[in-house]
């Protein structure tokens, strides 16, 4: 209700231009005007003719049109800059024969392969969505829906929105057009969710607002009409109002023309605001232009405009209205406008006790209804004529009868057309819909929460990994500091002894022969032999054996085992791998940053780089590479 009364402010705003050019155009010369017949039917395009033609037996004409020449613009252009050709070519192929829309397609098929277009794939989508089920009788089916919406999630996917719009619209055309499937009537298996459908399109709509599809006011007066007629009123309203408020739609007076109508209508009989109501009737008898079944709009304006003029007790006015209204409605063969006249033309006469003209109007009503086939809705004003008349002249047992009948077909009215039905419809999609977007947002949880907890995860093993590498860093550098002072404490005990050799050697006096234990003649021996390996580096020999550094000290490859072994408790060969390390290690921190691994490793006497990384982490806890990085870093 509040959508209302703020759509009825904006509509003083809107219809403004109206009153200004009440004062040239008088009420009368707009409704007793010349009619221009002509425009109730569908024109051929000039560029058209010479081309195919096929004959339209509502219009009972042949229309030409070049669907070639079309389908090579399509391939080029933008949809809007020749929508109205695209307009004009699909309203004739709508009366195209069954067996001739598979050569249209091939044709559509054809430009798209010669072209490379997407456009044109595109529209062979929308093609197939207009005329796939165009030429089946029966009712839209749950397999044509399923067909159409798989289309619209297609193009939804792909972020087409106007495609996507474009096909929604064909269906809501298609949909519209049976009332039990509005009202979900069939059986469960039959339905199709059309209210699914308008929420989709209005939400669509809403995300074009930027980039307006050519048809958004034919589309905004269909929908309004669609609740209007289930006396939705609170989503009509906005809705026609909406359809008001897009001048640049190639359909744009002729939606606006139904709007103003409907409009109109809701004033005036509903809200009982005839000053608005005849604005927006009179505003729609002053559109200029050709507009196709422009006839139809302007009898039924004059025909609201006569329902004004009845609500106010303005009978003389409203004679006159209906009276024009009725002959230009059978003129243009719109028996469900001519039937209506002539039941309130009749209920008029009533009131003025003018009983042969009443019943002459009844039976044209009559008449009229059953021309037009309609259904039974439309028989309501002329049930209550009846009865009123027969009333009036006393036949109360005929009276009766139309009584039943107006109580019969109020049931069924209230079945079929009641806006509660269209409400609990709207509240079932709203509920689906709440419960998609609902569960959606749990989903959205629960993926946030996925997340959270893999994103925590994942910085708890982050702070481990890189506390673990601060700590080996720091273990590392701490380790470095140790090697270099070892290496320096080595370089310095090394000078020390090469000193006190020299000193010795120049010392002449004989040296005193001492008896010596076992244990102290092995210490002699290793000092000896550890003296020589060092000076002559002749552990960088990697195939240096035991029996050549024996000889050296006068022992036998067994004594110089055991000698080593009671000296230090390694073999020789640990021994040697030691000596290899050590010199590795200097050579690591002092010339780490110009030599390679490799190459240490080979003067340090490794055959092997893999013998001497496994070797030198064992002995030192970390690895040459890494000693040489942080060499530089500390160095740094």
């Amino acid at each position: 209700m509040i959508k209302i009364v703020i759509t009825t402010i904006f509509a003083t705003i809107l219809i403004f231009p109206t009153f200004a050019r009440q004062n040239s155009d008088s009420l009368d010369s707009l409704i007793n005007k010349q009619v221009d017949f002509s425009m109730l039917e569908l024109h051929s395009m000039p560029w058209t003719e010479g081309c195919d033609s096929v004959f339209h037996p509502y219009w009972n004409k042949i229309f030409y049109y070049n669907s070639d020449s079309i389908f090579r613009k399509m391939a080029t252009e933008p949809i809007k800059d020749i929508f109205e050709e695209v307009w004009y070519l699909y309203h004739v192929l709508d009366q195209h024969i069954q067996e001739r829309m598979p050569a249209e397609r091939e044709k559509l098929l054809a430009a798209s392969k010669k072209y490379k277009s997407k456009l044109l794939e595109r529209e062979l989508d929308v093609f197939d969505a207009r005329y796939k089920w165009k030429f089946i009788p029966e009712q839209i089916t749950v397999e044509m829906w399923d067909f159409s919406w798989k289309l619209v999630e297609k193009y939804e996917r792909k972020n087409d929105l106007q495609t996507k719009l474009r096909i929604m619209h064909i269906l809501l055309l298609e949909c519209s057009g049976f009332p039990t499937i509005l009202v979900s009537k069939r059986v469960e298996e039959e339905r199709v969710p059309i209210i699914k459908l308008i929420n989709e399109i209005l939400t669509t709509m809403e995300r074009l607002k930027y980039e307006p599809y050519l048809e958004f006011s034919e589309i905004y007066c269909h929908i309004g009409m669609i609740y209007f007629g289930f006396q939705f009123y609170d989503k009509a309203i906005p809705l026609l109002w909406k359809a008001l408020e897009y001048p640049h739609s190639y359909d744009f007076e002729r939606s606006q023309m139904r709007a103003r109508e409907y409009l109109g209508a809701y004033y005036g009989l509903i809200k009982n605001d005839y000053q608005l109501s005849d604005s927006l009737l009179i505003a729609t008898l002053q559109v200029h232009g050709n507009v196709l079944q422009r006839p139809v709009y302007d009898i039924a304006a004059i025909g609201f405009l006569a329902a004004n003029s009845m609500s106010r007790n303005e009978n003389e006015e409203a004679i006159k209205l209906y009276s024009i209204a009725l002959p230009r409605a059978l003129q243009a063969k719109d028996s469900t406008l001519a039937g209506g006249y002539a039941a309130n033309l009749g209920r008029l006469f009533l009131a003025n006790n003018e009983l042969e003209k009443t019943e002459e109007m009844i039976h044209a009503a009559r008449k009229y209804l059953i021309a037009g086939n309609l259904p039974l809705r439309n028989w309501k004003r002329y049930y209550t004529l009846n009865r009123d008349y027969y009333l009036k002249i006393n036949k109360s047992e005929i009276a009766a009868a139309y009584i039943d009948s107006i109580t019969s077909m109020q049931t069924h009215e209230d079945e079929t057309y009641n806006a509660r039905i269209l409400a609990y419809a709207e509240q079932e999609a709203f509920e689906s819909e709440k419960a998609r977007k609902e569960q959606q947002i749990e989903n959205q949880r629960t993926r946030l929460k996925l997340y959270s907890v893999i994103l925590f995860l994942t910085l708890i093993a982050f702070g481990i990994l890189l506390y673990a590498y601060k700590l080996k860093q720091k273990k590392n550098r701490q380790l470095y500091l140790q090697l270099k002072e070892q290496s320096h404490l080595a370089e310095k005990l090394e000078n020390q002894q090469k000193e006190n050799r020299e000193l010795k050697a120049l010392d002449k006096s004989e040296p005193q022969k001492v008896a010596l234990s076992k244990e102290e003649a092995d210490k002699e021996y290793f000092k000896q032999l550890n003296e020589i390996i060092k000076e002559q580096k002749l552990f960088s020999d990697s195939e240096l054996k035991r029996k050549d550094i024996a000889a050296k000290i006068g022992l036998s490859d067994k004594e110089t085992n055991e000698c080593i072994l009671n000296c230090i408790g390694m073999s020789f060969n640990e021994y040697l791998n030691d000596l290899r390390l050590q010199h590795a290690r200097e050579l690591l921190i002092k010339e780490g940053k110009k030599m390679t691994v490799e190459a240490i490793a080979n003067m340090s006497g490794f055959n092997t780089r893999e013998t001497f990384y496994t070797l030198f982490r064992k002995k030192f806890g970390i690895t040459p590479g890494n000693l040489i990085k942080i060499a530089k870093k500390m160095e740094q």
